[in-house]
């Protein structure tokens, strides 16, 4: 008896794969239902709207942290599920969090497809062959750990998007390498698109939770709408390893955020599952497995022996924050210590010759800003009326950037792999700016490398005071004795002033523990 009294609704987001994954779900019920009034809802997620922003090269609101998180992908089709809104909802199992919201459930599990890794390049054949300091790009906690244990030399950068973004972006130069789940390639049908780049399996890399398969989630008491959804789109093998997977992740209390990974495999009547746990900068792991008949407790178990391990704390990152103000939800799933290293001061001539470039703004043929702080003096002391013919804007950075968005301005250009002043010349210099006029604000204390090099190509660059720095009053001694005794995983430094000051201070920190991001 097919369920035909009522019309099915269908939520998935609206990505290539997330459509792809969407039909092959329909595919198969309609096979064994085919009269089923079935219809499509697209859900337009936060996570895709912020995955949007991102799709471009030199506008792109990219930021040091992946804040917003997988969790993104999932909470509004969980509402719109909850609501009624939609019936049941298409996911990846690996966006999936340990733990789902009451009255909601995983109901089936499609036939698993290749949960392996596959590193792309478009010059290198694989990890070991890259360049020492090679620029990696991947947003996975996972990956960049298990990529740094073996090549802890790397430069690892977040690369956002789908996987046609994330493709182009290598494509376009962001990085040297990136990796790809190769279930997506192979959903997409993008293998003949990589015939002209290197690509390799990478097998010995445990995979993500849940890579590879396609879950469907429902209200746990539409039971005959899970009868019908079980019998046409479960396979029982998938859900083995599946329940195996996600019973480990639920026990270490993992997510997104962390570096873990674990995968199970049905052998004969007993499944067999490898579990993988990481310190953000793959400097110490844990693998270990474990096998059982029943599903469910094998991770159970094996998550055990990862908790009496260390793994939880193992995988949280220490992050130190020096700047002026901490937004602790772009670090999650790390532990956060926040140092300011500098203060502001107003300019020592009290915004004279800021307020006069302002004036004159409509001469500028470009803007140029290398810190959050320039870019908040300056729209603090600019009137409407200064807009009649706007400059193109420059940012060094990510996070200047973005600060330059939430004033209403678009960046015409930012350096798409090294946030610095050279960097930014170099991309400058594409405009052709000889003879082409530059107001750059800054703090009193910057460095004169930008300055020289746009007057070296011909530039006129009129250089204007916008505040002053001065190293903030710290207990250097208690500090070094905190991180000696736990050094930290990454340090964000976001100005010349802040760094500067770092070295000054914590030069005899180890070095291998701190990583630098650009303004």
């Amino acid at each position: 008896m097919e369920m035909s009294y009522r019309q099915i609704k269908i939520g998935t987001r609206g990505s290539p794969l997330a459509m792809w994954q969407t039909n092959e779900v329909l595919r198969l019920i309609r096979r064994k239902f085919p009269s089923l009034n079935t219809k499509v809802i697209i859900i337009k997620t936060s996570g895709d709207k912020f995955s949007g922003s991102l799709s471009t090269t030199h506008d792109s609101r990219v930021t040091n942290h992946d804040y917003a998180g997988k969790g993104l992908f999932v909470k509004e089709m969980e509402e719109a599920l909850a609501s009624g809104r939609i019936d049941m909802a298409v996911h990846s199992l690996k966006d999936m969090p340990a733990i789902l919201p009451k009255g909601l459930s995983l109901v089936a599990y499609l036939k698993r497809e290749d949960p392996s890794d596959l590193f792309i390049s478009k010059k290198y054949k694989n990890i070991s062959s890259l360049p020492k300091g090679a620029v990696f790009g991947t947003s996975s906690p996972r990956r960049k750990a298990q990529v740094l244990s073996v090549r802890p030399d790397l430069r690892v950068i977040p690369l956002r998007g789908n996987v046609a973004t994330r493709l182009e972006k290598l494509l376009s130069g962001e990085c040297e390498a990136t990796i790809l789940a190769n279930a997506g390639v192979k959903r997409l049908d993008l293998t003949r698109k990589l015939t002209r780049l290197r690509t390799h399996a990478l097998t010995h890399f445990i995979p993500a939770i849940g890579q590879g398969i396609i879950s469907v989630e429902t209200r746990t008491a539409d039971k005959d709408l899970i009868y019908y959804i079980r019998s046409s789109l479960n396979d029982a093998a998938t859900e083995s390893a599946a329940l195996a997977e996600r019973a480990f992740l639920k026990k270490v209390t993992g997510d997104c955020h962390t570096p873990i990974a674990a995968y199970a495999q049905l052998k004969g009547k007993k499944v067999v599952l490898k579990g993988f746990a990481s310190s953000p900068s793959g400097k110490k792991t844990i693998s270990a497995s474990r096998e059982g008949s029943n599903p469910s407790n094998v991770g159970r178990e094996l998550g055990a022996k990862f908790v009496k391990l260390g793994a939880r704390k193992l995988m949280r990152p220490l992050v130190l924050f020096t700047g002026l103000r901490c937004d602790r939800k772009k670090f999650q799933g790390s532990d956060v210590v926040h140092l300011p290293l500098i203060k502001i001061l107003p300019p020592s001539d009290n915004y004279r010759s800021l307020d006069s470039a302002i004036k004159r703004l409509n001469e500028y043929d470009w803007l140029v800003f290398t810190s959050q702080t320039a870019v908040e003096r300056f729209f603090e002391r600019i009137t409407h009326g200064s807009w009649r013919k706007a400059p193109k804007i420059a940012a060094v950075g990510p996070t200047t950037a973005e600060k330059v968005r939430s004033y209403g301005r678009r960046v015409d250009l930012m350096p798409g792999l090294d946030f610095n002043s050279a960097e930014l010349a170099r991309k400058l210099l594409i405009f052709k700016v000889q003879g082409l006029k530059i107001l750059f604000p800054r703090a009193k204390e910057g460095k004169d490398a930008l300055v020289k090099e746009l007057s070296r190509m011909g530039a006129h660059v009129d250089l204007v005071e916008a505040y002053r720095t001065v190293p903030n009053k710290i207990n250097v001694k208690k500090w070094k004795a905190l991180f000696k005794k736990r050094p930290p995983d990454e340090v964000v430094i976001q100005s010349e002033s802040a760094d500067n000051v770092f070295k000054k201070y914590f030069h005899c920190c180890p070095k291998s523990h701190f990583k630098t991001y650009g303004p």
